[in-house]
């Protein structure tokens, strides 16, 4: 009699034990479906607020600044010399402001706190010819001290070319 207890409860042990792991299981996945919606809405946070700096204004004039004005500035011996310093006014040196901005989203790209799909699609065209014309000033600032100063900058140009290609 004893014997026939022990194994109904040893076979309902395993009938608890073998329903536990399937509700587990059900609720691990339900869990990771929950993080990776997190993630998305998280990231398209993220998109969205560095399209907000993409069609702000100061973006927009710098980018004009960049395309119209900057190689003619930079054969002024006091601006290049400006271009090249730390701490320069972005309101007369709209180029800094790119560099950040690009710098910045570089950053977050790189270390996936940003998608770089969507923001490429958007705008890789723009990263290419901004590294373009901003190319010489990064490698004469490069020169004059940090070897990896807008590395993000470049890292995110180099996903670019091959997003674009």
């Amino acid at each position: 009699m004893w014997e026939i207890v022990s194994a109904v409860a040893t076979a309902l042990t395993g009938v608890i034990i073998l329903v536990t792991v399937i509700l587990g299981s059900r609720q691990l996945r339900l869990t990771n479906e929950q993080l990776k919606q997190l993630r998305r809405a998280t990231q398209l946070e993220g998109t969205m607020r560095i399209f907000e700096v993409l069609r702000g204004p100061q973006f927009a004039e710098a980018l004009h600044f960049l395309a119209r004005e900057f190689a003619e500035r930079m054969k002024d011996e006091d601006f290049r010399r400006e271009a090249l310093a730390s701490g320069v006014d972005v309101s007369v040196h709209k180029e800094r402001f790119v560099l950040r901005t690009y710098e910045e989203i570089g950053t977050y790209v790189r270390h996936g706190l940003l998608s770089g799909g969507p923001f490429l699609d958007y705008g890789g065209g723009v990263v290419l010819d901004a590294w373009d014309r901003l190319s010489d000033l990064v490698v004469a600032s490069r020169r004059d001290g940090n070897a990896k100063l807008w590395a993000n900058f470049e890292y995110l140009h180099d996903l670019a070319k091959r997003h674009v290609a």
